[in-house]
């Protein structure tokens, strides 16, 4: 979509808010455990997916051990989610060589679609395992087809929510709002295994509302904020009665009238006919 610099005028009065933290799926814990012996730090991990041969997550982590004479391990856990209800979850037992610390670079194979995610448990010493954050990979970009996106406007027309549903093919979708071609607000993270994602907007009347879609760059929804409803000028304005002559009842009380005079005309026929017989001459 063409990204234009115009600002329209009056445009924020109140600013996108983000749509919270990410929810993904708890993953199982790591077995088999790390050993309690020494404690273990885990750092600079880095995660790719590399289809060389067959699918297989990359993993590449430093470690430190703080005592190198005792055996160390850490359990490498990568989640493929295949399904986001039902992702496939991997651990793998990794021995860490008696040293005071080092690098470990190994291969993962998991199925052939869903986007990773990796965390690597180590020791602290006593039975409670280190975990670092978790890092994501995918080979996957999404696409329109995988994506949606709805805008309903409220009450004025100017404030509304914006719902956006993810395709399930990357960890995290961005996103970015265009009010009249420019763009507004920070970019919108949304978890690609949420259900959907709910945003506010409050805009000035006339303006258009794109949602662009960064990774795959495409538009997901488009709308031009409509007016708001504007309520009579004179509240105290008298409003014709139901049974009256009017939108929706003219024909009833039209008709009624004309019967009414008809009637009139009638009697007053029958009146000056009966007269003229009982003075006619004999």
């Amino acid at each position: 979509m063409p990204k234009k610099t115009l600002f329209a005028t009056a445009i924020i009065a109140t600013a996108l808010g983000l749509g919270g933290s990410l929810a993904f799926a708890t993953p199982a814990f790591a077995s088999p455990t790390p050993a309690t012996g020494p404690v273990t730090t885990v750092s600079n991990l880095v995660v790719g997916i590399d289809n060389t041969v067959g699918r297989q997550v990359q993993i590449q982590f430093n470690y430190t051990v703080a005592d190198p004479t005792l055996d160390a391990d850490s359990i490498v856990e990568v989640t493929d989610f295949n399904s986001c209800s039902t992702p496939t979850v991997i651990d793998r037992d990794v021995p860490l060589p008696n040293a005071v610390g080092g690098g470990i670079s190994l291969f993962v194979a998991v199925p052939a679609t869903g986007f990773v995610k990796v965390q690597v448990f180590s020791s602290n010493g006593v039975s409670a395992p280190l975990v670092t954050a978790p890092a994501f990979a995918t080979d996957t970009t999404v696409d329109a087809g995988d994506f949606g996106a709805s805008i309903t406007p409220g009450v004025p027309p100017t404030t509304g929510s914006i719902v956006i549903s993810p395709g399930n093919e990357v960890p995290v979708a961005h996103l970015q709002l265009y009010l009249n071609g420019a763009p507004s607000g920070p970019v919108i993270n949304v978890d690609g295994c949420t259900g959907e994602d709910v945003q506010n907007y409050s805009v000035a009347a006339g303006t258009v509302l794109t949602v662009h879609e960064i990774d795959g760059d495409f538009d997901v929804a488009t709308f031009t904020v409509p007016a708001a409803a504007s309520s009579p000028s004179d509240p105290t304005i008298r409003r014709l009665p139901m049974t009256g002559v009017g939108p929706g009842s003219w024909y009833a009380g039209g008709l009624g009238l004309v019967a009414v005079l008809v009637g009139g005309i009638l009697l007053l026929m029958q009146w000056r006919s009966r007269r003229r017989g009982t003075s006619a001459p004999r």
